[in-house]
């Protein structure tokens, strides 16, 4: 079994990301939620040495497995066995996209890696749709108002207008309402 000097030994490899507003992220891609932050670059990375340490030392006393860095780049090439009609249905797709079967694939990795926040910015643009169909609906209930109050006064019950026989009546906001002659 390793121990934590094995582990510290092995070199994993940095992500290290200049923050907007000021300072820089350090992680390990290989060791999910090891990351660390500083004011610079080496700052950030020493901040991040100790926490590897911290987190391979965690991963350990809990008996959790801590993942070894990968022993040589991926070459980005891997072979996939699928059922027939799944590879018929991705054909069909990449054509009816105009795209190879291995760019649709691409695609549809990368939009699945990234979901989380794909969603999250697609639930935003949900919301401010659904806000933006409650404006206009509103501002189309002030409107056809507008419009019948134009073309003559509303009321509220019969009991405000003088009904004579025949008169058309009508729903203004679920309400009964007729116009006044």
């Amino acid at each position: 079994m390793k121990t934590l000097e094995d582990f510290l030994a092995l070199r994993y490899p940095i992500e290290l990301i200049e923050d907007d507003s000021g300072g820089y992220f350090a992680k390990h891609p290989d060791l999910d939620g090891c990351f660390a932050q500083g004011e610079t670059p080496d700052e950030a990375i020493a901040s991040l040495a100790d926490a590897r340490s911290l987190w391979i030392s965690a991963r350990l006393e809990d008996g959790m497995p801590v993942p070894e860095p990968l022993a040589t780049e991926p070459s980005g090439r891997f072979l996939v066995r699928t059922l027939p009609r799944i590879h018929a249905a991705l054909t069909r797709l990449a054509q009816r996209q105009g795209v190879s079967l291995n760019q649709l694939l691409n695609v549809v990795l990368a939009e699945h890696i990234g979901r989380a926040p794909i969603r999250d910015v697609v639930r935003e643009m949900r919301e401010v749709a659904n806000v933006i169909m409650a404006v206009q609906s509103e501002q189309n209930y002030r409107a056809e108002s507008d419009a019948l109050e134009q073309a003559g006064r509303l009321v509220n019950s019969p009991e405000e207008a003088p009904i004579t026989s025949g008169t058309p009546g009508y729903y203004v906001n679920d309400r009964p309402s007729v116009r006044a002659q």
